[in-house]
């Protein structure tokens, strides 16, 4: 098996949703890790790449039934393997926040007063955030139309990174897979998720 790092290098504003709002003022709020960064799910990044996979099932360059191997097929998942994302020879692994960045938040919070660890944690993460408003336009009127105007929390332009744990033979293809992610998450069409994305180390694993 090979421990595959990739680089998930967001160019734009991007949402991944935790499926929660923040009362009056959030319709939307991302999903973050423990420490409130923000976090890509195994489960999503599984989805985007058994999709790029399908892709190139289409094109040729793969048979479907390694596919198959690498990811499972959907009638044979468990409840646990819909929750972590983790069925098939492949394990996907969460993209989060260079470590470097998290480990200085966590010495940082080492130094603080306990009742002061949750100001300080808030206003180290808060920059990560912007929060975008959006509403639907009547075409006849060009008025907004009421009750339609929805506010989303938004993470910033940044790199995350994770883990692929992958069969040996499949390398190649997971090369050539993250090339075709383009877009993750939320707001595709008004600009937002744009990433590029690679394979940049290989460990035996």
């Amino acid at each position: 098996m090979k421990r595959l790092t990739v680089e998930w290098n967001f160019l734009s504003y991007w949402h991944i949703s935790s499926g929660e709002s923040f009362g009056s003022t959030l319709d939307l709020v991302t999903r973050k890790d423990e420490l409130g960064f923000p976090v890509l799910p195994g489960k999503t990044i599984k989805g985007l790449f058994r999709e790029a996979f399908h892709l190139m099932v289409d094109a040729g360059h793969i048979e479907q039934e390694k596919v198959n191997d690498i990811f499972g097929t959907a009638d044979n998942l468990t409840l646990e393997e819909e929750t972590t994302g983790n069925t098939g020879l492949a394990v996907f692994e969460s993209a989060k926040i260079d470590q470097s960045i998290a480990a200085e938040l966590v010495q940082l919070l080492q130094k603080t007063d306990a009742f002061q660890r949750e100001v300080v944690r808030q206003a180290w993460v808060e920059h990560f955030y912007r929060q975008i408003s959006s509403t639907a336009i009547d075409s006849n009127t060009g008025i907004a139309r009421p009750h339609t105007l929805r506010r989303i929390e938004v993470a910033i332009p940044m790199r995350l990174y994770s883990f692929i744990l992958s069969p040996n033979e499949a390398e190649a293809d997971f090369r050539q897979a993250a090339k075709l992610l383009r877009h993750v998450g939320l707001g595709r069409r008004r600009g937002l998720g744009r990433v590029h994305t690679k394979i940049v180390e290989v460990q035996d694993a």
